[in-house]
């Protein structure tokens, strides 16, 4: 067996329910990788800015596919970014108004945004997942590259995956949505990512919970699922593994090193 790349989703699989992590235990297996040359990769629906954050030390050493796949960056590089088209932009926002959503934040490249009318208390949540974040009058003609819209809904089932196939419609865990441009989801990003390293897919071995991990589980060699997943993320991956809560992720990146 050799894994030379490692991608992990976040929520649900990496983390606990606390938003954590063993960090004393993922030091050591990140030394581990260093040694053998085995690329991490944090592949997450959620910012660059909050995702590099959970690995400060190790930030300059480590592959972000954040926005599920729409903004990646390479050992502090960006190599590539998705942008919605302003056209695209105005017909989402409309749909969108239609639905009475929570709140919508739009994901640019530079920033995220949500109106002013935010309350305090969604405002909190957003910046939980969303750590450089502005309040501006209107999502409309942003000096940014908005890459995908998050947006909070009280029905998933509410939400079509069509609009007009311009934007792709992807759960994301609670009661979360995120639009995308098609084609852009995390395995397009961790082909970027093996493409630069020169790293081929029977390499790759990839952990998720949730539909955004679809099409990331089905590209990886090795494919892993949480106890914690969705029915259908089980049946994609090649074997499922312990919960969110037991490290089963870290114990299953250690057997993996062990076998490399």
């Amino acid at each position: 067996m050799t894994v030379s790349l490692i991608a992990v989703d976040m929520d649900g699989t990496f983390l606990d329910d606390n938003k954590e992590y063993d960090r004393q235990y993922f030091a050591e297996l990140f030394q581990r990788m260093q040694d053998q040359n085995v690329e991490f990769v944090v592949a997450s629906g959620n910012q660059y800015a909050q995702l590099a954050n959970f690995f400060a030390p190790y930030r300059e050493k480590i592959t972000f596919v954040s926005e599920n796949g729409g903004n990646i960056w390479l050992h502090q590089e960006p190599i590539y970014h998705a942008r919605i088209s302003n056209a695209v932009q105005n017909k989402a926002l409309n749909a969108i108004k239609q639905l009475n959503p929570d709140f919508v934040i739009a994901c640019g490249f530079k920033s995220a945004y949500v109106l002013d009318t935010i309350t305090d208390e969604q405002f909190k949540v957003a910046s939980s997942y969303f750590p450089q974040i502005e309040k501006v009058e209107s999502l409309e003609n942003l000096n940014d590259d908005i890459i995908k819209y998050s947006v909070e809904v009280k029905e998933k089932s509410t939400f079509k995956n069509d609009f007009d196939g311009e934007l792709i419609a992807v759960p994301t865990g609670g009661s979360g949505i995120d639009l995308i441009l098609p084609g852009v989801h995390k395995a397009a990003g961790i082909k970027k990512v093996q493409e630069r390293l020169n790293i081929p897919t029977e390499e790759v071995a990839a952990f998720g919970d949730n539909g955004n991990d679809r099409e990331m589980l089905a590209h990886a060699h090795y494919s892993f699922a949480m106890e914690n997943a969705i029915p259908e993320v089980k049946k994609i991956a090649s074997a499922v593994i312990g919960n969110n809560n037991d490290k089963a992720v870290l114990k299953t990146i250690e057997r993996l090193l062990a076998s490399t």
